[in-house]
């Protein structure tokens, strides 16, 4: 999975060498898989909406 640190030039220098001192990759557990989510959109809603399935897969990307 990415990190911020593999494309810096969207943190100012300071930021960047703060981090590279001081943060630490983990794995993050992601929950559900596309699947299982959209049948539990379906369950609570009745429907489900493709484009929040994608903006979730995003967020948890960043």
């Amino acid at each position: 999975m990415p990190t911020v640190l593999d494309h810096p030039t969207v943190l100012t220098q300071r930021a960047f060498r703060f981090l590279l001192e001081n943060a630490e990759v983990i794995d993050v557990d992601r929950g559900m898989d596309d699947a299982a989510c959209r049948t539990s959109l379906d369950a609570a809603f009745g429907s489900h909406d493709e484009h929040v399935i994608v903006s979730l897969r995003r967020l948890q990307e960043r």
